[in-house]
């Protein structure tokens, strides 16, 4: 019985004393996603370019939001590159290396 005791009194001493020491003050200077406008949504550009598949332009907020965009119009665009030159939906083996070479972009 006093074991719980001391555990239930060392358990809310530690609260305590965590959320008196947190520094809940602190502001960030963050533009929630809702209230941004499109120039603010659009501040970065990543840039990619490829034999098969051409110029793949990617925007967002920051930089690995416009890589996300930039890989994913490269995946859509080399799926449909392939679509169009076999007649057929890539195998998942080739689904994997597709999306490989499309993660795996470097921004200009």
């Amino acid at each position: 019985m006093k074991l719980i005791i001391t555990l239930i009194a060392t358990l809310f001493i530690g609260t305590t004393y965590y959320n008196v020491s947190t520094d809940t003050s602190i502001s960030i200077d963050r533009i929630p996603a809702s209230t941004r406008t499109p120039q603010q949504l659009h501040k970065q550009t990543c840039s990619y370019k490829s034999a098969d598949i051409g110029q793949v332009v990617g925007h967002g907020a920051d930089i690995h939001k416009a890589r996300s965009s930039a890989s994913k119009i490269c995946f859509e665009k080399r799926i449909d590159l392939f679509e169009r030159t076999r007649n057929a939906f890539p195998t998942t083996a080739q689904g994997q290396l597709i999306i490989d070479s499309c993660v795996n972009i470097k921004c200009n």
